[in-house]
């Protein structure tokens, strides 16, 4: 079971038939705990948490000694959001398999959710330690280099599993936001480009790239990147609010205010987003446009400087 993967269609009807199958097993064998981790698993590819953390529950109760069952349950726990019943598990496993390379990942990828990056860059050394070809393992620390601000390391992590895994397009995807963070555009471009043609779904991809547009001033690409990731998910606040300010500097200033809307709409403290309506307001004499500014402000203090 992997740490808080991204789910489809094709994994639900899968499990669905895979749960069926487990009921079977448990009704001929209810003391067979590999069925109640297995049935989780399921479970948990579905999205059905709580189910999944019943049926884990039950493995453990049956086999205290599963280092399996406690990562798998600490993952469906940090997929709920709950990081200290998540770490809890985690730790056990840890303690009952020091060699778990797969229970330090996750438990690295919990502690860089509660903003403890240190602490997971250590839990990710361990993990790559016990598995050097792990490629997510790679990416996870790179993620955590980068939310450092240590932009060679991520790179260098971010490289590493692209070779261990060429088709990552989360990866490429992760890397040129580091080369974007760097202000270098075109390889920030390129890993875009390289993400979007492995994965077109990609609406992290579509956005990303956009603001790399944006950045170079071709606010036209930008608003059409935007729009492809808008599109691929429409509950993007970010997405709206940086579409909003290519129209801005396009000096479209209703579809901007427009996309502002929206973007308050999805994340009504936002406060950037309504510092930049304010002032798109005040460019069509909009006069709720101080009072947009004056939000943004007691949001955010820094905001509207």
């Amino acid at each position: 079971m992997s740490a808080l993967g991204i789910e489809s269609n094709r994994f639900i009807v899968i499990s669905e038939r895979a749960i069926a199958d487990f009921n079977e097993a448990i009704r001929l064998d209810p003391k067979g705990a590999l069925a109640f981790r297995n049935r989780g698993d399921a479970y948990m590819n579905k999205g059905d948490y709580d189910q999944a953390i019943a049926d884990y529950n039950e493995a453990i109760r049956l086999d205290p000694t599963s280092a399996l069952a406690l990562s798998d349950r600490g993952v469906a726990f940090a997929s709920k959001g709950t990081y200290d019943r998540a770490l809890a598990d985690f730790n056990e496993a840890i303690r009952l398999d020091s060699k778990s390379a797969h229970a330090f990942r996750n438990r690295g990828v919990v502690y860089a959710y509660k903003g403890d990056n240190n602490r997971a860059i250590a839990d990710f050394n361990e993990a790559i330690r016990l598995d050097p070809k792990g490629a997510l393992t790679f990416r996870n620390r790179g993620d955590a280099y980068m939310n450092k601000g240590d932009y060679d390391r991520a790179i260098a992590d971010y490289s590493e599993a692209i070779r261990l895994d060429p088709k990552s397009a989360l990866a490429l995807s992760d890397r040129g936001v580091v080369y974007a963070s760097k202000g270098t555009y075109d390889r920030a471009l390129a890993d875009f480009n390289e993400a979007i043609r492995l994965e077109p779904k990609s609406a992290h991809a579509f956005r990303n790239r956009g603001v790399v547009y944006a950045y170079k001033g071709d606010n036209d690409r930008a608003i059409a990147d935007f729009s492809a990731a808008i599109r691929l998910d429409p509950k993007g606040a970010l997405t709206f609010k940086n579409r909003g300010d290519a129209y801005m500097n396009k000096g479209d200033y209703d579809r901007a205010v427009a996309d502002y809307n929206e973007a308050l709409r999805l994340d009504p403290n936002n406060a950037l987003a309504f510092c930049n309506r304010g002032r798109a307001k005040r460019n069509i004499n909009d006069v709720s446009g101080s009072a947009d500014i004056a939000k943004a402000r007691r949001l955010d203090a820094s905001a509207c400087r």
